[in-house]
């Protein structure tokens, strides 16, 4: 079994109006599964710190706002690189995110923005780096100003990028234009450009999770914006059966408010949605049986069973002279128009679920 360790690096920009430097939030998070691209371990400190661009990292507080799906661990950073000189090649081009593997054996994949509007995807062949170092792929200056050739003009969104054999440059092989899998259940009348969200300094991400804000949104707080952003049929999937749940218990209560769709890029696919971020709220403990039940009760009156009962899937927030209140989250599992027994049987675990220790399901490990 080989070694592997992919990255998943999301940089949200913003302009600096003084000085016209581009700034952005660097977080590098990892997972013990990620369907797609392998088995994923958590990433070492020091991958980080051989970047090449200068990086500062910033600690962050965990909150609880709810777990991503699986056995997950996440890291993360807040990072502001250092000045550096202009680049001619691919300048008007932006590090998203990226996946890779430390031993290169199989294809890294990553994404980019280009001209500050569209979205586009490149597979990267094994060879490519070379003896490049782990840490210095995520490194925007090198990777487009070193690694990959200039980026191709036209209409596309999926690139291949390998070596040539006479040359052994890397070269783009082909680009194309791809009909990537979105988000079908479109049910909101409210739909967000994912580049128009600001990180927010005191929030804790997981993988396609973020505490963010936008301008126009709950009044410029911090929100929950969840992403499914690698094309991936398996995970969008997931992505619609959420985005669906939230329109069977919309105005119920039972879960955080839905917000609204969020698009890739200014007109692109749906890939996920913003809801309420319940700030100030724990995980729900054994002493907090009776809430949970009555919270799970009012989804399973609606025929919906949530599929994953886990404890960090009960947020509480403690009332101050009145009972606190229990709201669920988490509905990637949720089915509708269950059957009775099937509602009874999940009400039965519940009580054994908020006795587990086993964390799985919680939420990731954030490294200082």
């Amino acid at each position: 079994m080989s070694s592997k360790i992919s990255y998943i690096l999301d940089k949200i920009w913003s302009l600096n109006s003084i000085a016209g430097w581009v700034t952005w939030k660097e977080d590098v998070t990892t997972a013990l599964r990620m369907s797609g691209f392998g088995n994923l371990l958590k990433g070492k400190r020091d991958a980080e710190s051989e970047t090449s661009d200068g990086l500062d990292a910033e600690s962050q507080k965990p909150n609880h706002q709810g777990p991503a799906r699986g056995d997950q661990v996440a890291t993360q950073q807040h990072c502001v690189p250092a000045m550096a000189t202009p680049q001619q090649k691919n300048s008007n081009v932006r590090l998203l995110y990226c996946g890779f593997d430390v031993d290169e054996p199989d294809d890294s994949h990553y994404r980019f923005l280009v001209d500050g509007r569209h979205v586009k995807y490149v597979t990267i062949a094994p060879g490519v780096f070379g003896g490049i170092k782990m840490g210095e792929r995520v490194g925007e200056p090198l990777v487009l100003g070193k690694i990959l050739p200039p980026f191709p003009v036209g209409d596309w969104n999926d690139g291949h990028v390998a070596k040539d054999p006479v040359t052994g440059k890397a070269t783009f092989i082909r680009t194309e234009k791809v009909q990537f899998p979105e988000v079908k259940s479109v049910w909101h009348n409210v739909k967000l450009n994912e580049l128009d969200f600001s990180p927010h300094p005191g929030g804790r991400m997981r993988e396609g999770v973020h505490v963010v804000t936008h301008p126009t949104v709950n009044g410029g707080e911090p929100v929950l914006m969840k992403l499914t952003v690698w094309p991936l049929e398996n995970e969008m999937y997931y992505m619609e059966l959420e985005t669906a749940a939230y329109q069977w218990i919309c105005d119920t209560g039972i879960g955080p408010k839905f917000l609204g769709h969020v698009t890739e890029g200014p007109n692109g696919r749906i890939i996920g949605f913003v809801t309420e971020w319940l700030d100030g709220t724990r995980s729900a403990e054994p002493r907090d049986l009776d809430g949970c039940k009555k919270a799970l009760a009012r989804l399973h009156q609606l025929g919906i069973k949530h599929g994953d009962i886990n404890k960090y899937n009960f947020l509480v927030r403690e009332g101050e002279g009145h009972e606190d209140e229990v709201v669920l989250i988490d509905f990637e599992s949720a089915r509708r128009d269950r059957p009775h027994v099937e509602l009874e049987d999940e009400m039965k675990a519940l009580k054994n679920s908020l006795e587990s220790t086993d964390p799985r399901g919680g939420p990731g490990v954030v490294l200082e």
